[in-house]
């Protein structure tokens, strides 16, 4: 599915949160310099929840990346470089429902409707803070999502020596998912929502035998996605226990 034919930037609303309260503002605020051939990650320990907690900000820039497409001459058939990093080893993924045995495409269902697509836009790397920090400096990632009690533990294996620095260098914007002081929402339109209960189901059924599917996820359908913003240099703080000593 292409979602540059359902849904437009004027179906996002962008509202950032501070001590005055609630105001509305643009892409721009949310996401400074943005630039098409950005390269933005979900780091999803557990895989249904990158999905569920992200695809309204996945869409929101999806639409934008297909707005500077619309702005030049000619068709296109391009797809942001949008990447799904997910806690997975030999074929099994970590969900709701345990590690599971799961095929790429099946693992790929939900991600494929919010645009996370080919197959080569899902990683697998190991369900650490340090295994999920590699993954984004192999993949040269400027933008991330992550989830905010997802920290570094005693056991971390630190990375290598230049891997922090590198980071610091690629990284522009990190965001935080299921935190408890977002200061940014994303709030959608019934069109939008639309695509998203679409997702909603599709992460509902990933472990369910085709024949027998599971009812929807118990997902409050909000119109409202919500975030906190970050600098690298307060993430990668954040993620010291993964890095040498210096």
């Amino acid at each position: 599915m292409h979602t540059s034919t359902v849904i437009a930037s004027p179906d996002f609303e962008y509202w950032e949160i501070d001590q005055g309260g609630t105001h509305q503002v643009d892409f721009e605020t949310f996401c400074p310099s943005y630039h098409e051939q950005d390269r933005t990650a979900v780091i999803s320990p557990i895989l249904e929840d990158g999905v569920l907690n992200t695809g309204y900000a996945l869409l929101a820039m999806t639409t934008v990346f297909y707005d500077i497409q619309r702005s030049k001459p000619g068709e296109f058939f391009i797809y942001p470089q949008h990447f799904a990093i997910m806690d997975m080893d030999e074929g099994r993924v970590v969900t709701h429902d345990g590690r599971l045995p799961m095929d790429p495409k099946t693992t790929g269902r939900p991600w494929t409707n919010l645009d996370v697509w080919p197959e080569s836009k899902w990683y697998g790397a190991q369900g650490t803070a340090s295994g999920m920090l590699q993954k984004i400096l192999d993949l040269q990632i400027n933008r991330v999502f992550w989830p905010e009690q997802f920290g570094p533990k005693d056991c971390e294996v630190q990375l290598s020596d230049y891997a922090k620095p590198m980071l610091k260098s690629t990284l522009k914007e990190v965001y935080y998912y299921q935190s408890a002081t977002p200061n940014f929402e994303i709030r959608v339109n019934e069109k939008v929502m639309g695509v998203f209960q679409t997702t909603v189901d599709l992460a509902a059924n990933l472990a369910s035998d085709p024949k027998d599917p599971l009812s929807p996820a118990s997902l409050d359908m909000s119109s409202v996605g919500k975030y906190r913003k970050t600098l690298p240099d307060e993430f990668l703080l954040r993620m010291e226990g993964c890095f040498p000593e210096t």
